[in-house]
Order: structure tokens, then C-alpha cells, then sequence
């Protein structure tokens, strides 16, 4: 059996956590189950497109893009309008979890507000952030 290194086993932890915890009904606080990635969801070169029907009802959600691989976690602010950021670690790489009510990578320990600002390293910046655009059909998410 091959053996599985410590950042590899960390990594698909987080990204299990993640996938399981990014869609709750509130802000970050619940953990609920959330599909891996929206069915219809398009990918060119300038963005990804989330079908606005996939957003109705939710606060948040996990979508994968071809450009990366850790997940999007798009969240919808409190004015209504909507942020993407990337769940990868700034410091190390690692995918970055939803714990309480923060982001936290689990490989190293640094910690992140739900709107991707550092709050404690190692991390030296915040998580990466994406614009989005709600349209009549679809959230856009630039890259």
C-alpha cells in the first residue's frame, strides 16, 4: 500500500471539511451538507458562472473551477451582493476549512475572517478574493 504524506492526508481532510461545512442557511456558524459543484456551472477564460437558481435560498457555497484546485467558496454579504474566495492558504498552499466562524487552515494554524482577511499567521496575506457579478441568470465570478 503507498503511503500518504501528512500534508497530503491534511489536505484531503480539509477539503472533505470543507465540502461539508460551507453551505450553511446562516454565516459560517452552521455546517451543512453542500454538493461538491453546481451542475450547470461554465468556465471561460475571464470567469466561472454559477447559475443564479443554484444560489436560492443559500448563503454560501463551495464551487470547483478548473483554474484551481481548491475549491471557490462564494458567500452572499449582508447588502445582498456576493464575494468569492479562493480556499487556498497563502502561506503553504493548504485548503483552507470553515471552523465557527472563521477560516482556518488546518496544516499550520493561521486564521482567516469569512470575508478572507487574516486574522493570525503565519499567513502573511488574506486569502484570495474574486470580484462577482449577479446578473438575471447567473453569479460571475472573475478571475
Amino acid at each position: 500500500m503507498a503511503k500518504t504524506s501528512r500534508r497530503t492526508f491534511l489536505q484531503q481532510s480539509a477539503l472533505i471539511t470543507a465540502w461539508c461545512c460551507a453551505g450553511g442557511t446562516g454565516s459560517l456558524t452552521s455546517c451543512g451538507v453542500t454538493r461538491p459543484a453546481v451542475a450547470d456551472t461554465a468556465e471561460d477564460d475571464q470567469g466561472l458562472y454559477v447559475p443564479l437558481s443554484a444560489a436560492e435560498g443559500k448563503n454560501s457555497m463551495l464551487v470547483r473551477s478548473r483554474r484551481f484546485d481548491e475549491p471557490l467558496l462564494l458567500m452572499r454579504r449582508a447588502d445582498g451582493t456576493w464575494q468569492a474566495l479562493l480556499m487556498r492558504c497563502p502561506h503553504k498552499g493548504c485548503t483552507v476549512v470553515q471552523r465557527n466562524d472563521k477560516l482556518v487552515c488546518p496544516c499550520h494554524g493561521s486564521e482567516f475572517t469569512p470575508e478572507g482577511q487574516l486574522l493570525k499567521g503565519p499567513a502573511r496575506q488574506p486569502l484570495t478574493s474574486f470580484p462577482v457579478t449577479a446578473t438575471s441568470k447567473h453569479l460571475e465570478v472573475r478571475f
